[in-house]
C-alpha cells in the first residue's frame, strides 16, 4: 500500500509522525490497514448521511409547499363555506369559525333548516296550487250560476223585443236587455282575467278588415253616446291599410273597452277615435289608436292605480257609473300581448286620453264563394233531444226549435237521457253539462260506450272557458255551444248535424254581381259609382243583421217588408240569385208559412253575407 492510497486524515497523522512505511512491520502495516479501512468506512458514511439530510430537505421543502397550498385551499373552502351558509341561512346569519370540522357541522344545520324550509314551500305552494284550482272551481260555478239565467233572460227578451209591445213595455225591456248585456259583459272580464293569469290567452293572427271592424263597433257605441247627448267622432288616416293581419277580435275588444269608458265618463262634449299611422316599413306599419273624451278626467294621485285589477279611481265611481274595474287591466294586458303599451293623459274636469301604438302588417282577404252545397238546411221535422234541468233554458230552446219545425223531446237530466234513447232514436241531442242525478258527462259515456250510440251531441254550458270546450270534445261529444247564445248559432248547431234534405235551390248559386245599370245612370262616373256601391253596402250590412234578429222570432209582416226592401237593391247590382230568394222569402211571409219562411229566411241570410263579401271585393 502506497501512502497515497491512505485516507488522507491518516497520511496527516503519518505526517506527524514521521514515520516511513518501508520501516513498518506487517503487522503494524496491516494495523494502518484496518484504519484506512475505518476511515474509508466513517467517509462513506459521512457522505451517505450528507446525502440523506440533503434529500430529506428537498423532501421536506416539497412537503411543506404542499402543505402551505392545502392550507390555501382549506382557507378559500371555509371562506366559499361561510359565504354558502350566509347565502343558505334562513336569517342570513354569518359564520365567525375558521375551523373546519365547526363550520362543516354548522353548516350542515343550515342545510337542515334550508331543506325544512323547501318543505314549507314546497307545501305552500300545494295549497296555492289547489286554491287556484278552488279559484278555477269557483269560476266555473259562478258562471254557469249566472250564465244559466242570463241565457233564459237573453233569449226571452229577444223573443219579446219582436212582439207588440207600447211604449213603456218596451222602455221596460230595454232596461232589461241592457242590464242583462252588462251582466255578461262582467262575467266575461273576470273570465278573460282567469285565462291571462293561467298563461292559456293567446291571440289569432288572420286577415281583417279595418273599416268592417270599426263599423259596427261605432254604430254600437254611437248609440250610447246619443243616449247621453254627446258626440262620437271617427278620426281615420287613409294612409292606414285597410286589410291588416292582427287579431280583429281583441283589437274589437280593446277599443270597445276605451270608448265604452270615454262615454260612460262623459257627461258633456265629446269622444273622438283617432287612427293614425306613425310609420311603415315595407308591409309593417305601426298604428297609433286614441280615444279621447271630455269627461271628469282622472286625478293625478290615481293615475298609477287605474290599470290594476278591479281598481277605480275612487268607490264613488262603482256606485255611480258601475263596472268591476277590470276593463283597462284587460285592455292593458292584451295591448302588451300585442306588443305595445297603453298610456293615458288626463287632466281632472279636463278630459283624457288613451293610446296604444301595435305593428300590423298589411293582409289580403280571400274572396270564398259559396256553391249549392252551402244551402241553408231545413230543419223541419228534424228530430232533437233536449236535455236541460233549467225550466227557463227549456222554455227558450222549446220555444225557439218549434218556431223552426222540429220535433223536439224534452229530458230534465241525463238519467232520462239515457233511458230515453234505449227506445227511441233522434238526430241530435243537446245536452246540458250541469244537472242533478246524472251530467251531462256520465251521460254522453254511457250513451257512447252502453248504449253504442253515434248519435251528434251539442254540449250546453254556461262556462264560456276554453279548457271547457276540449273537455266535452274529450268526452265524446261533437260540438259545444256557450250560454247564452243567439237564436241563429243554435240553429246552426243544429243545422250541421241534422241529415235533413237541402230546400231546392239554382244549380250555380255563386253569387255574381254587375255595375253596368249603374255604369250607365252614372255615364261612367266612377266615383258615384263607388259612392252608392258603398252606401248600398253600409245599408245591406245593417239589414244582414236585421235579419239575424228575424230567425226567433218568424214575425210575418217585418220578414215581409225586410225582403221586399232588398228586391230594387239587388235588381240595381243585377243579383239574380239574391232577388229571385228576396221574392221567394217574400211569398213565404204573405203566406204566413212557417216552415217556408224559416228555410227562405236563412237561405237569404247566407246570400246577403255573400253579397256583402263580394261587394267588399271593389271598395
Amino acid at each position: 500500500m502506497s501512502q497515497l492510497e491512505l485516507h488522507r486524515l491518516l497520511q496527516r497523522q503519518l505526517k506527524k509522525a514521521d514515520i516511513e512505511f518501508n520501516t513498518l512491520s506487517p503487522e503494524l502495516m496491516q494495523f494502518l490497514h484496518a484504519i484506512n479501512d475505518s476511515y474509508l468506512h466513517f467517509e462513506d458514511n459521512r457522505l451517505l448521511v450528507e446525502r440523506a439530510m440533503r434529500l430529506s430537505s428537498e423532501e421536506l421543502e416539497v412537503k411543506n409547499e404542499l402543505l402551505r397550498q392545502e392550507t390555501e385551499k382549506q382557507k378559500v373552502l371555509i371562506h366559499s363555506l361561510k359565504t354558502a351558509f350566509k347565502t343558505l341561512s334562513t336569517d342570513n346569519k354569518e359564520l365567525d369559525d375558521d375551523d373546519l370540522l365547526s363550520v362543516a357541522n354548522q353548516f350542515s344545520e343550515a342545510v337542515e333548516a334550508r331543506k325544512q324550509l323547501e318543505h314549507d314551500l314546497i307545501k305552500a305552494r300545494q295549497i296555492a296550487e289547489n286554491s287556484l284550482e278552488t279559484r278555477k272551481l269557483f269560476l266555473a260555478n259562478i258562471s254557469h250560476e249566472i250564465r244559466t239565467p242570463l241565457n233564459a233572460i237573453m233569449g226571452m227578451s229577444g223573443i219579446l223585443d219582436q212582439s207588440d209591445l207600447d211604449e213603456e213595455q218596451r222602455e221596460y225591456l230595454d232596461a232589461i236587455r241592457s242590464s242583462s248585456e252588462g251582466l255578461l259583459v262582467i262575467i266575461n272580464d273576470i273570465l278573460d282575467m282567469t285565462k291571462m293569469e293561467s298563461g292559456k290567452f293567446s291571440l289569432e293572427s288572420i286577415p281583417f278588415n279595418l273599416d268592417h271592424l270599426l263599423r259596427p263597433l261605432l254604430r254600437a257605441q254611437g248609440v250610447k253616446a246619443q243616449q247621453k247627448g254627446i258626440k262620437l267622432e271617427l278620426a281615420r288616416d287613409l294612409e292606414v291599410d285597410n286589410i291588416l293581419v292582427g287579431d280583429p277580435t281583441r283589437l274589437n275588444q280593446i277599443l270597445a273597452n276605451l270608448l265604452s269608458n270615454a262615454i260612460k265618463f262623459t257627461e258633456i262634449g265629446k269622444v273622438s277615435l283617432s287612427i293614425q299611422l306613425i310609420h311603415r316599413q315595407g308591409p309593417w306599419q305601426t298604428i297609433e289608436f286614441a280615444v279621447t273624451d271630455t269627461g271628469v278626467g282622472i286625478d293625478d294621485a290615481k293615475m298609477s292605480t287605474i290599470f290594476e285589477e278591479f281598481s277605480q279611481e275612487d268607490t264613488t265611481i262603482t256606485r255611480k257609473y258601475g263596472g268591476t274595474g277590470l276593463g283597462l287591466t284587460i285592455s292593458k294586458n292584451l295591448v302588451e300581448m300585442m306588443g305595445g303599451k297603453l298610456e293615458v293623459l288626463s287632466q281632472k274636469g279636463v278630459g283624457s286620453t288613451f293610446k296604444f301604438s301595435i305593428e300590423l302588417s298589411k293582409g289580403v282577404l280571400e274572396i270564398i264563394k259559396s256553391g249549392s252545397d252551402k244551402s241553408a238546411i231545413n230543419l223541419n221535422g228534424a228530430k232533437v233531444l233536449l236535455v236541460e234541468d233549467n225550466e227557463l233554458n227549456r222554455l227558450l230552446a222549446i220555444t225557439l226549435m218549434k218556431r223552426w219545425n222540429t220535433e223536439t223531446f224534452i229530458a230534465v237530466n241525463g238519467h232520462d237521457a239515457v233511458e230515453f234513447l234505449k227506445t227511441k232514436s233522434v238526430d241530435v241531442i243537446l245536452m246540458d253539462l250541469q244537472m242533478p242525478i246524472q251530467d251531462g258527462f256520465v251521460s254522453t259515456n254511457r250513451i257512447r260506450k252502453e248504449l253504442q250510440l253515434d248519435t251528434p251531441i251539442v254540449a250546453l254550458t254556461a262556462n264560456a272557458l276554453e279548457s271547457e270546450r276540449l273537455v266535452c270534445l274529450e268526452a265524446g261529444m261533437n260540438d259545444y255551444l256557450s250560454k247564452p247564445y243567439r237564436p241563429e248559432e243554435l240553429y246552426a248547431k243544429i243545422a250541421r248535424f241534422v241529415n235533413m234534405e237541402k230546400p231546392d235551390s239554382p244549380k250555380d248559386s255563386s253569387i255574381s254581381f254587375s255595375l253596368e245599370k249603374m255604369q250607365k245612370m252614372y255615364s261612367g262616373n266612377q266615383e258615384h259609382v263607388l259612392k252608392t256601391t258603398e252606401i248600398f253596402l253600409n245599408q245591406l250590412e245593417k239589414d244582414h243583421e236585421h235579419l239575424i234578429s228575424l230567425m226567433g222570432t218568424l214575425d210575418f209582416e217585418l220578414i215581409r217588408g225586410a225582403a221586399h226592401k232588398l228586391k230594387p237593391s239587388f235588381d240595381l247590382f243585377m243579383i239574380t240569385i239574391a232577388k229571385e230568394q228576396a221574392v221567394a222569402l217574400e211569398n213565404a211571409a204573405e203566406a204566413k208559412s212557417e216552415s217556408e219562411v224559416s228555410v227562405a229566411l236563412l237561405q237569404m241570410i247566407q246570400t246577403v253575407s255573400e253579397v256583402i263579401t263580394q261587394l267588399k271585393t271593389i271598395q
